[in-house]
């Protein structure tokens, strides 16, 4: 599947957007060769890259369920790891970006570059409504932009290019089927819907709490709004799963106020989405 993708883009014949085009023929014109966009961002070649990937800011296979079921195909100098999941004629590519938006927009907009076609995000998201507990589900049917990595995804000039409040939207029959997956491997959890915002920071964010509620999301979190977007330039399609980790509505913060209880339901909860996962892809 890798080297298929690369043949048809060498060719000219896939079609892609004009942002991630440009975005290729730079980076090549500089020097860069296609095999080492794709290992400089995902430590594999594109060969290694599965049509069905996950994509997950800091959670490994172990900590969602799919330690037995994986195996490790790269370990960077930097935060990324990959894994191989399940068996079948190619498995999921399982792949741990790091933290924030910079690092995830970036594996995501590699994956154009490969046989990759349904990318799954899991990770964690904050409470921006008093009603969301901690290990509840989150299937996002949209993610707002409020991190500076979103700015380069478009062709335009930079100094024009706010990218504050832009909306990424996910495929509602993706969505739909992530829901499925998470009733199946849950039953009894709550799986809710609604927007997310994705932001910068964890500690500074708290000054601007209110602005960040008068958005109408129901979460915030660090990569999803970026991913999207690199989804979208990158015709990749996707869908995500989040858990809820803390909740600022609550005074259940990750910088203080959560108890025993709450990191057990968190736990426990992401404990369940490596079988959400391979729910999600199967055919």
């Amino acid at each position: 599947m890798g080297s298929f993708r690369l043949r048809v883009w060498r060719e000219g014949g896939r079609v892609v957007t004009a942002a991630f085009g440009d975005m290729v023929r730079s980076a090549l014109s500089h020097g860069a060769s296609v095999e080492a966009l794709v290992e400089g961002a995902l430590g594999v070649a594109s060969e290694q890259v599965s049509r069905n990937v996950i994509l997950a800011p800091t959670w490994s296979p172990e900590a969602v369920g799919l330690a037995q079921q994986s195996e490790v195909l790269a370990t960077s100098s930097n935060a990324v790891r990959c894994w191989r999941v399940g068996g079948g004629e190619s498995g999921i590519t399982f792949i741990r970006t790091g933290i924030g938006a910079p690092m995830a927009l970036d594996a995501c907009l590699a994956l154009g570059l490969t046989g990759a076609e349904t990318v799954l995000f899991m990770g964690s998201v904050g409470g921006l409504d008093q009603e969301l507990n901690i290990g509840d589900y989150v299937v996002p049917g949209g993610a707002y932009s409020a991190v500076g990595a979103s700015r380069f995804l478009s062709s335009g000039l930079l100094k024009e290019n706010d990218p504050f409040g832009l909306r990424e939207s996910f495929s509602k029959s993706l969505c739909d089927r992530a829901v499925r997956a998470l009733q199946r491997a849950a039953p009894g959890a709550r799986v809710l819907g609604g927007p997310v915002l994705s932001v910068d920071t964890v500690w500074a964010q708290f000054g601007h709490i209110d602005e960040l509620r008068a958005t109408g999301c129901i979460g915030v979190d660090m990569e999803l709004a970026a991913v999207a977007g690199a989804a979208r330039v990158a015709r990749l399609d996707l869908a995500a799963m989040l858990v809820v980790s803390d909740n600022l509505m609550q005074s259940k913060t990750l910088v203080g106020g959560r108890g025993p209880m709450d990191d057990m339901a968190r736990s426990a909860a992401r404990g369940k989405v490596g079988e959400a996962a391979l729910l999600f892809f199967e055919r």
